[in-house]
């Protein structure tokens, strides 16, 4: 099984082909700690997906020789989808396996906005390459090859409707029951934020303790003042995303920064809302792209 919103097949030409969907995500929930030896900081977060999603088309020629060709179509990102490539090309290596491998990116999710598209992406096409050629790795191999790519893409090894609490750097999962999905209005003021810059400004002395339990974690994942630790540091690297956030809270809105930013999401509870927020947005942030995506569940 390749995965859920996949369908694979095999033309005339023997080519193997599937399509899947690459989920965003909120971080519903995101406390961070101090920073490691190995330069990542210590997280405690929920994670759960959304409908908004990336579309990935493969196609894949596997032939006898051990020769690895990928090539990643992603029109709007800049140099291409690395983080695919990596994950493809480290999952064939291993495999021993030599194919032609050529991944489409169709983005739907915002490039650097803090929803996790470009990890998505990886995780999507990792899970369809091995699926299409039927490889024999299990799910630790598959986590590993992730966690090697990025923090977030082994959570989006767990596939569309999936929640998560994820500890170390992010790559240490327990799938927890989804909230129940929900509107969100999501405003993303179109600037690259830094997450490294983000981290640095972070100062672990001034937060609160990481949530000890995966109880502690959904019970601040469930509050109407959801914690983001890196809320302040981001709105403080990012002028735009900050004026976002106030305006919003001023409209009566319950702001939650995504991740490390820079996209704002605030909840929704009907038509009238949506406009009222969208507007505010649209004022506060002239040209930020806004859009209504809902959490979801199995």
């Amino acid at each position: 099984m390749i995965g859920p919103g996949s369908a694979g097949a095999t033309d005339r030409f023997g080519t193997l082909r599937a399509t899947v969907l690459a989920p965003a995500k909120l971080n519903l929930m995101l406390a961070v700690g101090a920073r490691r030896e190995d330069g990542f900081h210590e997280v405690a977060s929920i994670m759960q997906t959304l409908d908004l999603a990336d579309r990935i088309d493969v196609d894949i020629d596997a032939w006898d020789s051990d020769a690895v060709d990928v090539l990643v179509e992603a029109p709007g990102v800049p140099g291409g989808d690395t983080l695919v490539t990596r994950a493809v090309e480290e999952l064939l290596r291993r495999a021993d396996i030599g194919a032609r491998v050529w991944v489409t990116v169709e983005k739907e999710v915002p490039i650097g906005a803090g929803l996790g598209g470009g990890s998505s992406d990886a995780a999507a096409a990792l899970r369809a390459v091995h699926g299409l050629l039927g490889l024999p790795m299990g799910e630790p191999e598959l986590h590993e090859i992730a966690a090697g790519i990025g923090s977030d893409v082994p959570f989006f090894l767990l596939g569309p409707g999936s929640a998560a609490f994820a500890t170390g750097r992010g790559e240490v999962l327990e799938p927890i029951t989804p909230q129940a999905p929900r509107a969100w209005l999501l405003a993303f003021p179109n600037v690259l934020q830094s997450t490294a810059d983000v981290y640095a400004r972070h100062d672990p002395a001034a937060s609160e303790p990481l949530p000890a339990t995966v109880v502690e974690a959904v019970r601040m994942a469930r509050a109407k003042v959801r914690r983001n630790d890196l809320a302040g540091p981001a709105r403080a690297a990012c002028p735009e995303l900050d004026r976002l956030c106030t305006a919003l809270a001023d409209a009566g809105g319950a702001p939650l920064v995504c991740g490390s930013g820079a996209t704002v999401a605030v909840p929704i509870r009907s038509g009238d809302e949506r406009r009222a927020f969208e507007a505010v947005a649209r004022t506060a942030v002239p040209g930020c792209w806004v859009r209504v995506a809902r959490t979801t569940a199995p």
